[in-house]
């Protein structure tokens, strides 16, 4: 399930912890496949994949932030972040017919640990109607008290870790998965401000723009478009107020990689990962920026948004899928390094576990993001935290997905670096795990930097010479293998 923000309705009040708004969102449902299980024990007997188009619909629905000091307080409690959004949202449904005339089936909910257009984590309650019939309108005005009622039946409750009496829900479609009860309790004080959070607010992250829409019919009227496309269209850099002409403007940030225009006037500055040539009969800039900028005109502008940005990236793990009950549980593994190779610029960046938003966000900006088993592992790992279906949203280049598609059965990329590179890796996932648990996260980078270094020198292989080479181990040969990056 997907939620976009069309537009905002009611933008929030006041200047207290709970940020709510209100306003018309799209609901995108995949159903991507379906579990058999053993009546008794729950154990799944097998999984099959659907291949199903998305079922769409817009209608009116409130949500309220969770920001990133909130997020901290409940991690250095010890508390799961989304557990406790996840509950939360449970039991304010449950208790939204003491707002509005409905049923709990009348209205859906999504809890996000993080959701782009937001900034930072939220959570959704939408009418489940087509077009919205009032219910959540009616709760958007009385949210704190809503609230209040929520906190005092979680935590009148006498269970332990949850029941369908307080957090639980018969129609939640993640079967009560994650939940976490005195996380929620917690998150709750938090937004009504009966407690204080363990460290000091901090501004979310910068939120893509929301879909121009100028009305529900006008939207219906028109194809219906992925939500691939959205973001891809939203990973520009975000617009910059205008300037008065030609006034110098502000010192460009450095902390997300990549390209970034400020626009004043008639030129703009860039800050490039390289030097860009004045284009036929172009004039030179009226001044010089800083270092590592310069300024352009309209059509150096267009040139420089047609730049590439690829990017290249590889996730450690703080645990093993053993530990979690499977790599179908990835998302919970945790990211204890990950590195990224910013292709056209020729540098790396490390990002820890409390980085993980700032390396989804130099992703976002990407026109290619390239990985190595990045959809079925990367990607979920990452998703544990921001709760993005990266897969939809990022151009991405998976070598190993595409070298099966070609050969019909994988290839590691460790036998893919000795046929082609002649080089081995330094080490594995096993050791890089025994690592963690001895916080060495030191060499747990160099050993991400270095898979990085071989995903980046196969990718340029197969883009400069369209192929790899891998062994037969039946035929003992060294095969080559086409490739079209």
């Amino acid at each position: 399930k997907q939620t976009e923000i069309l537009e905002v309705l009611r933008p929030p009040a006041g200047d207290g912890p709970l940020v709510a708004s209100l306003g018309r969102l799209k609901v995108t449902e995949w159903v991507v496949g379906f579990e058999r299980k053993r009546v008794h024990g729950q154990e799944t007997i097998d999984r099959t994949p659907l291949d199903l188009p998305p079922v769409e619909f817009e209608t009116v629905g409130l949500w309220w932030q969770a920001p990133r000091h909130f997020e901290e307080t409940l991690r250095r409690a010890g508390e799961h972040f989304l557990g406790a959004l996840h509950a939360s949202e449970h039991a304010a449904i449950s208790l939204f017919p003491l707002l509005a005339l409905c049923d709990r089936g009348d209205i859906g909910g999504i809890s996000y640990p993080f959701h782009p257009q937001v900034g930072c984590g939220a959570v959704f309650i939408y009418d489940g109607h087509p077009g919205g019939v009032g219910i959540t309108a009616r709760g958007h005005e009385d949210l704190a008290g809503l609230l209040e009622r929520v906190l005092e039946l979680v935590a009148g409750c006498p269970c332990e870790t949850g029941c369908p009496s307080c957090i639980q829900s018969p129609k939640c479609g993640n079967g009560n998965r994650p939940l976490d009860k005195p996380g929620a309790m917690r998150m709750l004080r938090l937004l009504l401000g009966r407690e204080g959070t363990a460290v000091a607010a901090v501004p979310p992250l910068p939120a893509m723009p929301m879909t121009a829409v100028t009305s529900m019919a006008a939207q219906a009227a028109q194809p219906a478009v992925a939500s691939g496309d959205g973001a891809a269209a939203a990973a520009e850099p975000p617009a910059v107020p205008d300037l008065p002409d030609l006034a110098p403007p502000p010192e460009l940030p450095d902390h997300v990689p990549g390209p970034e225009l400020v626009e004043t006037g008639s030129w703009s500055r860039a800050r490039l990962p390289e030097p860009l040539a004045p284009g036929p009969g172009e004039d030179a800039p009226p001044t010089t920026g800083s270092a590592g900028s310069r300024w352009l005109l309209p059509e150096q502008v267009r040139r420089h948004r047609e730049l590439p940005r690829t990017v290249l990236f590889d996730v450690e793990t703080l645990r093993s899928a053993a530990d979690v009950g499977g790599f179908g549980n990835c998302h919970r593994m945790g990211v204890a390094i990950a590195v990224a190779c910013f292709l056209e610029e020729g540098s790396f960046a490390a990002y820890g576990e409390r980085q993980v938003h700032e390396l989804a966000a130099a992703l976002r900006q990407a026109t290619l993001v390239v990985g190595f088993n990045v959809k079925r592992f990367d990607f979920g790992v990452l998703a544990g935290y921001t709760g993005e279906d990266y897969c939809r949203t990022l151009p991405t280049l998976d070598l190993l997905e595409d070298i099966h598609l070609r050969l019909g059965f994988r290839v590691g990329m460790g036998r893919l670096a000795l046929d082609t590179l002649g080089l081995g890796k330094s080490a594995d996932g096993l050791q890089s795990l025994e690592w963690v648990k001895q916080g060495r996260l030191d060499l747990v980078e160099g050993y991400c930097r270095r898979d990085v270094e071989i995903l980046r020198d196969l990718y340029l292989h197969g883009r400069r010479e369209g192929c790899l080479f891998y062994h037969d181990q039946r035929r003992d040969v060294r095969l080559r293998l086409a490739v079209d990056w």
